[in-house]
């Protein structure tokens, strides 16, 4: 069984930025498809997600980024979850 305890929910990080693009990439080509706007915000995340006001978070099991989610910001206080993906 698997504790909770293993996971660890992080922010963006430089070291971690290939992993919304793999794990997106992963998820939306097999479940649905992907998109213009989604290569865009997936091969420029700090500009298109983070430097429009957005957080990008992932969950780390021990060494390995195993899922990932994003706050895209639409308005003053209001975000849309969004490039969820797990692996």
């Amino acid at each position: 069984m698997i504790s909770l305890a293993e996971f660890e929910v992080i922010d963006f990080a430089p070291e971690y930025r290939d992993a919304i693009r793999q794990l997106n990439y992963e998820w939306l080509q097999k479940y649905f498809f992907v998109e213009e706007s989604d290569v865009l915000q997936l091969n420029d995340p700090e500009n298109e997600i983070l430097g429009k006001g957005g957080a990008i978070y992932y969950v780390k099991h021990k060494k390995t980024i195993v899922a990932t989610a994003s706050l895209m910001k639409k308005a003053e206080n209001i975000y849309e979850l969004s490039k969820m993906a797990v692996t």
